[in-house]
């Protein structure tokens, strides 16, 4: 399963995993629905065909009718990422988003009542070993090794009772395809298409999973995240430099914890913890789900007060209270390491809800986003000093205030301090000086560009939907995004780049290649 997630709103990735977003945005039984030009784009048209409805326990329903093809694709979005972990369980989040593919009571398993016996002793042996593990220099090395051999043991004759992966052959053997997940900061995703004769068994399989989830293999699943963590940040450059950057960044605020969660956290969640995370967020007012393709909106709610009501209305979940203070001043960090090296600027920009918002994302095309960008016309094209240069928002999420993220690659014979001279003297550039008439107008033909382009499946429609009506103030901005982007002016432009790309607003990281120097390793 994939890890990232990011919104159509963001000119660029995010972080920690960026091939998520094609999987995301790429699902089999999508039909094009947006085959004219751009210029022939009409958002009213195809507003009108959506249709949204609410269960009583709070549960919201997004539908658009495309009876292009004989399929639909769906996105059911948990309003809970990363950001709502409590301390000392990051990673849980992500913990979930695989425990929702192990089945339920009925899916998954060869006998229930004989499992769940099965996975309380797996259960309770795993508390002893915490407890014994707890007593630091007092624990006793003869037990804790007794138990590891008493806790392989009950995992196997656990395993036994477990029919893998069932979840996924039905959805297979129906001809459902793009079967995957993402967890992101803000947010939680599920999704697949299926043919539209199969709307009932969706309904039946999406509700269940949600209704009577069932938790199996906690633990052997915590070692796969784990290993996990392993290959995309302790064993990756990249991955240590953007956890140092968020943990440098934020002091306060939650998004300072990686998605995949620190080493030590993942090692100690525990089966409990998980059933608490799904007990107070994947509540039915906490979920929305968008239906794309050949189905209609009677179908789907009769479906849903059929298997979706079925979910009880639980309290409301906890809100994220914390507020990250205001910087006063440049923060810096140097990681080393036998690696290419990496330089990065961070500044703290407001959540997308801010009325900057639509300025700022214009901004983070203009200096970084693709091959005619400032930043890479400067670093990569002229100087030829960087192997790649980008910026981009929404950094790690967009709910609440985040960073503004700008990034370098030195090429062979350049460094980090190269980069960051370069960069600031870019950003200068922005802030005394309006871009030119020609350069507005290429971004805003891009940013259209690029959003009419992420509707064009249905899986596209259905993440947007989803997205917008969980995190962007309803489903209905969908359609005026592309307005909202085409009323920024020049002056804008600059003045949010004076109000935020602030040098004592901002980190500065760099990830240097140990006894080189300070000098780039050689370039690809």
């Amino acid at each position: 399963m994939f890890c990232f997630r990011r919104s159509a709103r963001r000119p660029g990735p995010s972080p920690w995993l960026v091939a998520g977003l094609a999987s995301l945005l790429v699902a089999a039984g999508s039909s094009p629905i947006l085959a004219r030009s751009s210029a022939e784009w009409d958002p009213s048209q195809l507003k009108s065909r959506v249709t949204e409805f609410a269960l009583p326990n709070g549960l919201r329903f997004i539908v658009m009718e495309r009876h292009d093809s004989p399929v639909f694709s769906f996105m059911t979005q948990v309003n809970a990422g990363s950001v709502d972990e409590m301390a000392g369980q990051t990673g849980l989040a992500h913990m979930f988003e695989h425990m929702a593919f192990k089945g339920t009571n009925e899916i998954g398993t060869k006998d229930y009542s004989k499992e769940k016996k099965a996975i309380d002793k797996v259960d309770a042996l795993f508390m002893q070993l915490y407890a014994e593990r707890a007593k630091g220099s007092g624990a006793d090395s003869t037990r804790l090794k007794a138990l590891r051999a008493e806790i392989a043991a009950a995992d196997k004759d656990a395993d036994s009772l477990v029919e893998t992966n069932e979840f996924g052959q039905i959805i297979d053997t129906a001809g459902g395809v793009g079967l995957n997940a993402g967890t992101a900061s803000d947010g939680t995703y599920y999704f697949y298409s299926l043919p539209s004769n199969r709307l009932e068994l969706w309904a039946y399989l999406e509700s269940e999973r949600f209704l009577e989830p069932v938790f199996r293999q906690f633990y052997k699943e915590r070692d796969v995240v784990m290993e996990e963590r392993n290959m995309r940040v302790d064993s990756q450059p990249f991955g240590q430099f953007i956890e140092e950057m968020l943990g440098v960044s934020f002091r306060a605020h939650p998004y300072k914890n990686e998605g995949i969660g620190h080493r030590s956290d993942l090692e100690n969640l525990r089966l409990s913890d998980a059933h608490k995370f799904f007990n107070a967020y994947y509540t039915p007012q906490n979920l929305v789900i968008a239906v794309v393709g050949d189905v209609y909106p009677a179908d789907v709610k009769k479906l849903a007060e059929k298997y979706f009501a079925r979910i009880s209305r639980r309290p409301d979940s906890p809100l994220v209270h914390t507020v990250e203070p205001k910087q006063n001043g440049q923060r810096r960090f140097e990681l080393k390491g036998d690696t290419q090296p990496i330089f990065g600027v961070a500044f703290h920009r407001p959540a997308d809800s801010d009325p900057d918002d639509a300025a700022l994302t214009v901004l983070g095309s203009v200096l970084g986003d693709g091959r005619t960008s400032r930043l890479y016309k400067r670093l990569v094209k002229q100087d030829k000093s960087a192997l790649a240069a980008g910026s981009f928002g929404g950094f790690p999420g967009t709910k609440y205030p985040n960073l503004f993220l700008v990034f370098a690659v030195p090429n062979a014979g350049h460094d980090p301090q190269e980069m960051e001279k370069v960069t600031f003297e870019e950003i200068a550039r922005l802030k005394s000086d309006l871009i030119s008439d020609d350069e507005l107008a290429r971004i805003k033909t891009q940013v259209r560009a690029n959003f009419i382009r992420g509707l064009g499946s249905n899986t596209g429609l259905a993440n947007q939907l989803a997205e917008f009506e969980t995190l962007h103030g309803g489903w209905q901005n969908v359609f005026d995004e592309v307005a909202r982007i085409e009323k920024v002016t020049r002056e804008q432009v600059r003045d949010v780049a004076r109000k935020y790309l602030a040098t004592e607003n901002s980190t500065v990281g760099s990830m240097v290649t140990e006894g080189a120097n300070g000098k780039g390793a050689q370039g690809e």
